[in-house]
Formats: structure tokens, C-alpha cells, sequence
């Protein structure tokens, strides 16, 4: 996981009593701070289409031309959100963004060198993992009384509409496959969804794999990062009964997966990337 330094420019207005001819200035009476800009934060998430990549950076998206791997450039930037991204999904020429407390933001990446902001929805919790297919986004949310599994209708970005909610107050992570919605949940576990029918999801299974952070789907197996317990790999091609078939753990704990062309790419606490 990349990581930055955050830099926020302030303008900064001082307040005071007016004075009266030849006395001494009143003391200060207030300090006001005031974002106008912000550099830099916390590199969470990441989304390609093509030539571009859409990285979270901070409160921003950051767009990347990577027609040059060795040397991406930095083309474009999103107005600062009101919290971190944590995560980003592409759904045509819009960007779905999971900001944490502020919940989903969409943003026109039609022209990639100039996001704009097209709407938003405040969900009651924090927006951790967004999925998208066709119309929809899927959102794994995290909290005590709205926490989730949320399917969102986008087809008007300036007022995207709630279709669906399942509580899971520690959801984390949503990878979709076939029709089906596997969501990472901590120490709830995995829980898969059949979501043919977005406005009534229908939960499958459950999978009691505590710690679960994250999930990617190759083909008929549901790879689980289950933090510092490692990865479990379950066999889903009947997602109504799972199957364990294997664990990895070197002790190092995986926190992110993502597997293409067979092979698995994952996040430890100690070696980083692997």
C-alpha cells in the first residue's frame, strides 16, 4: 500500500475589537481556519481503464496517463471529497467512490483529465468496498446501526437511489461474479448474495472465517484475506454450499487479493506487496 504525506493549505483570518485612537490593540478575539486546497494522504485505492489509472490520494482522485508504465503522469484531479477514499470502482465514464464517513461520491471521468463531481449519497455509515455492474453499485459499509451490503441505482448520477440494504454492521469488502455478491464481513465472516434481483438480495451462505478484509472471485474459487489469520481459498461453484479447500499463512497476514491469470496478488503488514 503507497502511502503519502497529506498537505493542507489554509487561509487563516484573525479577528479582533477595533481600538480606539492612540490605545493599544484589543487582544484576539478568534482564529478561523479555513480549507481552500489539499496535497497528498493516504493511498487506499485504485481503479484502470485503459490507458488511465483513478487513484485515491487523501480526499482526491488523482489521474494517472500510463502509456509509459515507467513514468506515469499525473493529468488530473477531483475536487477534495469530505473524507479518505477507500475505495474505487469504474462504471462506464463514471467513478464510484467509497469515502469512508462521507459514503458514495460519483464522478464524470468521461474526460479523465478533468473529474467533475456529479452526485453523491450519504449512507449513515462508512463506505469501505464499492463494486459496479451496469446501472448498479454495490457498497460494503461498516457500522453499528447502518453498516452493510447496499445496492445503489445510478442511472441518474445526480440522484443515485438507495434499492436495498442487508445489516452487516462489520462489512468490509464486495466482489461480484456471476449474478452473486461475495462480501467480506471481519469477524462475521464471508457472506454471498444472490443479487439477480437488486431492489431483494438474497443471501446464500455464510462462511465463518473470522478477520475477513477481503475477497476476490477467479472462476469457481472465492479467494478470502483474513487479515493476520492469512487466506482461505473456497471452492463456490455451488454458492449455496461453499466448500474450504486450502489456507495459506506465512504469518505475515493478508489484507488485500486480487488473482488474474492464476496467480494471486496480496498485501502483508510486514513485506508489503506479493
Amino acid at each position: 500500500m503507497t502511502r503519502f504525506r497529506s498537505f493542507l493549505i489554509f487561509v487563516c483570518l484573525l479577528t479582533a475589537a477595533p481600538a480606539a485612537r492612540g490605545q493599544a490593540p484589543a487582544p484576539l478575539t478568534r482564529l478561523t481556519l479555513d480549507p481552500v486546497g489539499q496535497l497528498g494522504g493516504p493511498s487506499l485505492a485504485i481503479a484502470l481503464a485503459g490507458d488511465f489509472a483513478y487513484l485515491g490520494v487523501g480526499r482526491q482522485v488523482w489521474v494517472l496517463d500510463m502509456r509509459q508504465p515507467a513514468a506515469p503522469v499525473v493529468i488530473g484531479q477531483s475536487e477534495p471529497l469530505p473524507a479518505v477514499i477507500q475505495d474505487l470502482a469504474l462504471a462506464g465514464s463514471l467513478l464510484a467512490v467509497a469515502a469512508g464517513d462521507s459514503g458514495l461520491h460519483l464522478l464524470d471521468v468521461s474526460t479523465p483529465a478533468a473529474p467533475i463531481w456529479r452526485g453523491g449519497l450519504d449512507t449513515n455509515s462508512r463506505s469501505l468496498g464499492v463494486a459496479t455492474a451496469g446501472p448498479f453499485v454495490y457498497l460494503a459499509e461498516s457500522g453499528p446501526f447502518f453498516g452493510g451490503f447496499k445496492i445503489i441505482e445510478i442511472s441518474r448520477p445526480d440522484a443515485p437511489r438507495l434499492l436495498s440494504a442487508w445489516r452487516l454492521p462489520e462489512a468490509r469488502q464486495v466482489s461480484l461474479a456471476n449474478g452473486r455478491a461475495f462480501v467480506a464481513a471481519a469477524d462475521s465472516g464471508l457472506h454471498i448474495f444472490d443479487v439477480q434481483d437488486p431492489t431483494a438480495p438474497q443471501r446464500l451462505a455464510v462462511v465463518h472465517l473470522a478477520g475477513a478484509q477481503d475477497v476476490s472471485i477467479a472462476g469457481d474459487l472465492a479467494f478470502v484475506a483474513l487479515g493476520a489469520a492469512g487466506l482461505s481459498v473456497l471452492a463456490v461453484d455451488n454458492p449455496a454450499a461453499p466448500r474450504f479447500i486450502g489456507h495459506f499463512d506465512d504469518g505475515n497476514g493478508v489484507y488485500a487479493i486480487a488473482v488474474m491469470n492464476q496467480r494471486a496478488f496480496l498485501t502483508d503488514s510486514f513485506d508489503g506487496f506479493r
